[in-house]
């Protein structure tokens, strides 16, 4: 797929409660006309846009487990240990794609 829009953000931060995930999420254009927040969407309709969306998107993740996450934090490391994992989970995508990459800092100016 080229041309997509990808989406990369990390969950699991604080290795107290397991890994850190990183995942990048792409898609070219679909219709999914009457999604806003998936919360709000009834049982039936999240199965219909989950087929939709699972048909058309590409993903890539990474996991980073507790031990990792630790030998960065020690060295006061933790962000560029984030940046490395976006950088293998973009890598894995057409680079003619558009990123939007969540910041790995509270203050997105650390992040640059």
């Amino acid at each position: 797929m080229r041309g997509m829009i990808v989406g990369v953000d990390e969950a699991g931060r604080g290795c107290v409660i397991g890994p850190m995930v990183i995942c990048g999420v792409g898609a070219e254009k679909m219709d999914i006309t009457g999604i806003k927040d998936s919360k709000l969407l009834t049982p039936e309709k999240r199965e219909k846009f989950a087929y939709i969306i699972k048909k058309n998107v590409k993903y890539y993740y990474k996991i980073l487990t507790p031990e990792v996450i630790d030998e960065y934090t020690e060295k006061n490391r933790l962000n560029i240990l984030e940046v490395e994992g976006f950088s293998e989970v973009i890598k894995k995508f057409d680079l003619s794609s558009k990123f939007f990459v969540d910041s790995c800092d509270v203050d997105p100016e650390r992040f640059k």
